[in-house]
Order: C-alpha cells, then structure tokens, then sequence
C-alpha cells in the first residue's frame, strides 16, 4: 500500500503514506491513530525508536506507540514522516494553547478512523484485481484452479515429506 501511495507522490498521497504507516506502528484502533500529537513522541534511547502516545477509548486508558526503522523504505516509518514534512503543506507546530496534533487533517473530520479505512479501500481503485503472478500463469495455459493451488475445498496433499514425531 505505502509503495502505491510512494508512487504517485503528491502531498495527498504522502499524507496517506504517513496515516497508514502510523496506523500500522501503532497496532491499534483507526481512531487512536488519529490523536498522536508531536509533542507526546519522544525518543527512546533504549530502544532507538520513536514513542508515542495515543488514547485507547475502551480501557480508557493511554497506550505507547513504537515507530521506528525499517528494513526497507515502504515500511520506515522516519522515511514517511520525512515525506510528510517535506511535501505536505502543513504547519506541524500549532500556535499556543492549542493542540500539535501529528496529522492534523484527521481531527478535521468527524469520524477519523473511517477515513483512514477509506484510505485503503480507495487503492483497490488503482491496484489491478488480478495479480501479476495470475497473469503469468494464464499467459502461460496454467490453470489458476490446479490441485497445487490449496483452498478450503481442495488441500495441498501432495509433499515430500512426512513429519514423525
């Protein structure tokens, strides 16, 4: 998903980029990720990463959010807030007595959680139903359907191995 929206590279899409990366460090609820404020990260020394906290509705109770490093640049969390800061037209640090939130344009709205699920149905627009490896396999006269293809009604029984115990 971050690929796609790395892709395209305009502000919205970074934005996008930057929304769903928080989502997925976070680990939580749509809505959580929507109330991370810049002045709550702070740096794990420990740890190298990036702490955050963000409110969790049920419990009531606050939780702590890791962001760091990834192994490559679709899942690094600094490499999005980078893009965020870079390309975004927006002002990170608010003015006294109001709240630096980390994505701003979520409290914009009335039900942020929803608009960052739509932020993953909307690439089901632009990425193809049918995968490229499918395309291969019918350019090619394999049939997507084969005994080597498992599925509910027809499991994977041929292998070369037998596990004992």
């Amino acid at each position: 998903m971050c690929r796609a929206y790395a892709q395209e590279g305009s502000p919205e899409s970074t934005k996008r980029k930057f929304g769903l990366k928080c989502l997925w460090y976070n680990a939580g609820r749509t809505c959580e990720t929507s109330f991370l404020t810049v002045g709550d990260l702070k740096h794990d020394p420990n740890f190298h990463f990036t702490c955050g906290e963000c409110p969790q509705w049920k419990p009531g109770k606050l939780k702590h959010a890791a962001f760091g490093v990834g192994a490559i640049r679709h899942i690094c969390w600094y490499t999005d807030f980078g893009d965020y800061l870079a390309v975004g037209d927006h002002q990170l640090i608010s003015a006294p007595g109001e709240i630096d939130w980390l994505i701003p344009d979520l409290q914009k709205v009335k039900a942020p959680g929803q608009v960052l699920g739509a932020w993953v149905k909307d690439l089901q627009k632009i990425v193809p139903k049918i995968s490229e490896f499918a395309k291969w396999r019918e350019e090619h006269g394999e049939d997507l359907k084969s005994p080597s293809q498992p599925s509910a009604k027809r499991p994977r029984v041929e292998t070369d191995h037998v596990i004992t115990m």
